[in-house]
């Protein structure tokens, strides 16, 4: 099956699907693939994988990674963008990236992303990131990392570790790692054409909460840096997305010491910058000043929650 993204991505972009199942209400098949398929003008661009080594670290049952990962759980492909656009978005200090997740369980959870924070701008703020949905159904999960604390040694125990976090990534001295504590949770239900904004100081998983493939995109400042340990450290993000009976429910994460209140929201279309409603790379790549805040986020007075 291939299905043209090319009106929802703004970009000649198909989803190309190798699949038994005659439709999307039949269950998958183990072994069904998919993968993005580009036209020219653009480049074939090859995807990025998580190893199953970090993904085992994020779901509640490891083991079932191994049985579903066999062709890959989602596929990242970065720097996405047409030749006439590609210097300018390279001068605006920008990136636009699309990714793709199977939909597939691995035990009782949907197919999701590792989970990461990012570093922080120069600004002195964490670099921020706006999502478009292009297909399919998405959970975004976001947790605010909103205190910051002393730097806490890792433990072997990850479960009987305070609720500092460890490190963060590679800002500054090895002695000035910024550690956070969790504060807050909010799971965005986003559909094709829904747009999500990661303010700054907001980690995020991205689950596939639909009967199809997802495909998602995503600008951000290419100096940005994904950090995933805390989220390696505490087995995934504070509330799994579990599939039970059909239904799609959250579920704390019994790894974190206290289970944080969640608030469920509904995405829309309405971009949360200046931007003019469409595919995100279009009016974005016609409007590059508006994303200006992805790269200097102290520029921009931020909303307290996605």
């Amino acid at each position: 099956m291939i299905h043209d993204l090319a009106a929802a991505a703004g970009l000649p972009v198909s989803l190309g699907v190798a699949s038994d199942a005659p439709e999307w209400g039949a269950a998958p098949s183990d072994d069904e693939t998919c993968r993005l398929l580009f036209a020219a003008p653009l480049a074939a661009i090859a995807p990025a994988t998580r190893p199953a080594d970090q993904l085992r670290q994020v779901y509640r049952d490891p083991a079932a990674v191994d049985r579903a990962a066999s062709q890959g759980l989602y596929f990242m492909y970065d720097g996405v963008a047409l030749p006439e656009h590609r210097a300018a978005i390279a001068r605006a200090g920008l990136r636009y990236d699309l990714t793709l997740l199977r939909r597939a369980t691995v035990g009782d959870e949907p197919v999701k992303t590792l989970g990461h924070y990012h570093d922080l701008a120069p600004d002195g703020l964490p670099y921020p990131e706006l999502y478009q949905v292009v297909f399919g159904v998405a959970y975004f999960v976001l947790q605010l990392a909103h205190e910051r604390l002393p730097l806490a040694p890792r433990r072997d125990n990850v479960t009987q570790s305070p609720p500092g976090l460890r490190s963060l990534g590679e800002v500054g001295s090895a002695v000035s790692l910024p550690c956070y504590q969790v504060q807050r949770v909010v799971v965005v239900e986003a559909r094709a054409g829904d747009v999500v904004l990661m303010p700054p100081g907001w980690g995020h998983v991205s689950v596939n909460a639909g009967d199809t493939p997802l495909v998602m995109c995503n600008w951000i400042a290419d100096a940005c840096k994904a950090v995933a340990e805390p989220y390696l450290e505490r087995r995934g993000a504070a509330w799994h997305a579990v599939r039970q009976q059909g239904r799609l429910s959250m579920s704390p994460n019994r790894a974190y010491r206290v289970v944080l209140p969640m608030v469920a929201k509904r995405a829309t279309p309405r971009p949360p910058l200046a931007l003019p409603r469409g595919p995100i790379y279009a009016q974005g790549s016609a409007n590059l000043d508006d994303l200006r805040p992805l790269v200097e986020p102290a520029s921009f007075n931020w909303p307290a929650e996605p």
